[in-house]
């Protein structure tokens, strides 16, 4: 009877970390097709807007509001696709959390096989807490993931918005520069603020959530009993959660 459990329970945290994996994949899937997608829209109007500026004829205004026009459409998109993408990382968090809990039961129901596993596991001291890595918000890998890259284009082009205007009501090339420059900076990092809050809120409310249950990774040693409930909380690792 105890066998025929102890195969219950393996098989359902084998079908689990299968369905994770999946779930992952898709995850990922989804966030380089947005990422695509935006790449194209931004590249294309790119292309636009400089042959509009750039042909010779025609109303020069009306070159300009048609350019204003399709820089306008690809800041749209742009913020639409950073939200997204943002969204894309927290699943990826979410994953890693629960792959590496149902890692470190796999590796104590099989602890011969341990030695040959190189990634951290909850067991291991190296292993980092889920808020210490998903914060690492000044590392340099996180600031060229996916997201940010978006927000980077975005910001861009708030600056070339605002210094056309700042242009147009005050016309000296310093005072454009000026604006255009502290809208491009304010807008990075309001893109930057909104994904680092987001990920704190989602890697609190993961600890929370597990602080809540017991812990299912403790595995009795056969002839001992049951094993003395435990809880999880920051001292989970989730891995490397930056998205590529």
């Amino acid at each position: 009877m105890r066998c025929e459990t102890e195969n219950i329970e393996l098989t359902v945290a084998l079908n689990e970390y299968q369905t994770v994996r999946e779930q992952r994949q898709s995850n990922r899937d989804g966030s380089n097709a947005r990422f695509n997608y935006f790449v194209l829209i931004a590249s294309g109007g790119t292309a636009v807007v400089a042959g509009m500026l750039g042909s010779p004829g025609g109303s020069g205004t009306a070159r300009f509001a048609a350019a204003a026009a399709v820089g306008g459409v690809a800041l749209m998109v742009g913020l639409i696709v950073f939200v997204r993408l943002v969204y894309y990382r927290l699943s990826a968090i979410e994953h890693a959390y629960a792959l590496n809990a149902l890692r470190t039961y796999l590796l104590r129901r099989a602890p011969g096989v341990r030695p040959y596993v190189l990634l951290p596991t909850l067991d291991d001291d190296e292993a980092q807490t889920p808020h210490a890595i998903a914060v690492q918000g000044w590392s340099a890998r996180s600031w060229a993931g996916q997201a940010q890259t978006v927000g980077l284009v975005n910001s861009v082009l708030s600056g070339l918005a605002g210094a056309t205007v700042a242009h147009v009501v005050h016309p000296t090339w310093w005072a454009a520069t000026a604006v255009g420059v502290a809208l491009a900076v304010a807008s990075l990092l309001l893109h930057r603020r909104y994904e680092q809050r987001a990920v704190r809120l989602t890697t609190a409310r993961i600890e929370r959530r597990a602080q809540q249950r017991v812990n299912p990774l403790v595995v009795p040693a056969q002839g001992t009993g049951p094993a003395e409930p435990e809880r999880i909380g920051s001292e989970v690792p989730v891995g490397d959660l930056e998205d590529g």
